[in-house]
């Protein structure tokens, strides 16, 4: 049983029976959201301690991005509770660790993010005491309006990302009118050639 005999064989089945239901992905959401939650709280706190006394006092805003991401969790995580029909299907373990790897580290790159820019603030103003009315609040400002941008971008396309998935289990139900298919709806599928 040289390379490519029966024992390579094995090792490779071993390998490829490494799955678990597809229906994990909710663990997916419902650990992000907390997770997420959680580094939020914590970047609150750190921001305190980071930005100097003059500086308007952190609230959940600082934390925009991570505020979007956290919408974004659980839209995915009610998706997976009350749309998605997961059956019997699997994926393999190594996603379902790569998965779960990038919900824990999606929210501590977003705090230090926030952290380096808090970091540049404080640079850019330097430390000596300033009103509120200064600067920086002048600098709040002018990120008011790109932030709204953003979150109404987020809020179409995540409407967008939403309806798609409702259409596509609607889809898989039979059209939506329980009837298992009864609509007569046919859906065609392109395909190459």
């Amino acid at each position: 049983a040289g390379a490519g005999g029966a024992g390579a064989g094995d090792a490779s089945a071993w390998y490829t029976e490494m799955r678990v239901p597809k229906s994990w992905f909710t663990h997916f959401y419902a650990f992000g959201l907390l997770w997420n939650a959680a580094v939020m709280a914590a970047g609150i706190v750190l921001l305190d301690k980071v930005l100097p006394p003059w500086w308007p006092k952190p609230h959940a805003s600082d934390l925009w991005m991570s505020a979007l991401f956290e919408a974004h969790l659980l839209r995915r995580l009610l998706e997976c509770l009350f749309v998605h029909r997961f059956g019997d299907s699997e994926m393999h373990v190594l996603g379902y660790a790569v998965g779960m790897t990038h919900y824990v580290l999606a929210p501590l790159t977003l705090l230090v993010a926030q952290l380096q820019y808090a970091g540049l603030m404080v640079y850019r103003f330097g430390t000596v005491p300033r009103p509120p009315e200064a600067d920086a609040c002048g600098d709040r400002f002018f990120w008011t309006l790109p932030a709204l941008g953003l979150g109404a971008a987020f809020a179409a396309l995540s409407a967008g990302q939403a309806h798609s998935h409702w259409l596509l289990a609607r889809g898989r139900d039979g059209g939506g009118d329980g009837g298992g298919g009864s609509s007569g709806k046919t859906y065609f599928l392109p395909r190459e050639g």
